[in-house]
């Protein structure tokens, strides 16, 4: 499945007048596919959605309903400094989007809370302390990358065992 998806990468590079939406179909043809070898079902994905309040994404994951699983920023593969766009405020805004995503023990932590709340009116104590949640959570996100960015350095200080 991959190798003929960057065979099709690789003739349109060599055409020289492509841009980056010139790829597009081409990967949502590769992410059409790992879906439906992987047997997932309600994974749907929007080709240049509208608008977010992060941005312009190239492609969002979802499930059909209201569940973003995430959004793609695609690039040309001809572009050499993805290193600084990886870092950029753009990427940096889905990012953030994000913490409404992250689980704790299986459990989607802010729509959790809030389901567990369902029927209810909010006092402004328990609104404190959902923003209170949400921020601890994107910190623990911004540790985690923080943390996974180190890494590579503090594994190469680790000892090794002979066996």
């Amino acid at each position: 499945m991959l190798k003929s998806h960057l065979k099709k990468i690789y003739e349109i590079a060599n055409q020289g007048d492509a841009r980056e939406e010139s790829y597009y179909s081409i990967l949502e043809g590769l992410l059409k596919g790992y879906i439906e070898s992987v047997g997932k079902r309600n994974i749907h994905i929007t080709t240049l959605p509208k608008k977010t309040e992060t941005g312009n994404p190239d492609f969002r994951i979802w499930d059909g309903k209201q569940h973003i699983v995430g959004y793609i920023e695609a690039k040309a593969p001809t572009v050499d400094n993805l290193d600084l766009i990886e870092d950029s405020k753009q990427l940096k805004r889905y990012r953030q989007t994000f913490c409404w995503q992250y689980q704790i023990g299986g459990y989607q932590v802010c729509g959790k809370w809030l389901k567990d709340r369902k029927g209810r009116t909010l006092s402004l104590d328990d609104i404190k302390h959902y923003c209170r949640v949400v921020t601890a959570l994107q910190k623990t996100i911004e540790i985690q990358k923080a943390l996974d960015d180190i890494y590579p350095e503090v594994e190469k200080e680790t000892v090794k065992f002979e066996r």
